[in-house]
């Protein structure tokens, strides 16, 4: 099947401590909303959309790595991160609002995946194993 050995995978990117602790962060938060009920409109409102693009961007970069490109030191443009951005943006705050009504528009999520995606391609993006992307 194929010939490409999975044996073989290249996770250094999920061992960023970003990527590793933004992960606990919404496992956590994920649990804890379903076990009590947190009343912080910050948590409850703004934290998955800060932690979605680099958990996003951090599994596009994985694939890159080991299925599509195959290239080990792959990182993303600041131009593919900033279109990342304002897809997000456009999906989440403008089109599926208008289409499902029990989900809002809000500019401060806006400034969250913008705020996730600068997270990623400051920290994230690390070629190879590296912890910060090299200018």
């Amino acid at each position: 099947m194929g010939g490409y050995n999975f044996s073989r995978l290249n996770v250094a990117v999920f061992r960023n401590p970003l990527l590793q602790s933004f992960s606990f962060l919404y496992v956590l938060h994920t649990v804890l909303r379903k076990l009590i009920e947190i009343e912080n409109a910050f948590l409850n409102n703004y934290l998955n959309d800060l932690l979605c693009l680099p958990l996003v961007l951090g599994t596009a970069v994985f694939l890159q790595r080991n299925l599509v490109l195959r290239q080990p030191d792959y990182a993303l443009t600041g131009w593919q991160i900033g279109w990342v951005v304002i897809y997000f943006s456009v999906m989440f705050e403008a089109v599926i609002p208008l289409l499902v009504s029990r989900y809002t528009a809000d500019f401060f999520d806006v400034i969250c995946y913008a705020a996730g995606g600068w997270l990623f391609w400051v920290f994230g993006n690390a070629k190879g194993s590296e912890l910060v992307r090299s200018a």
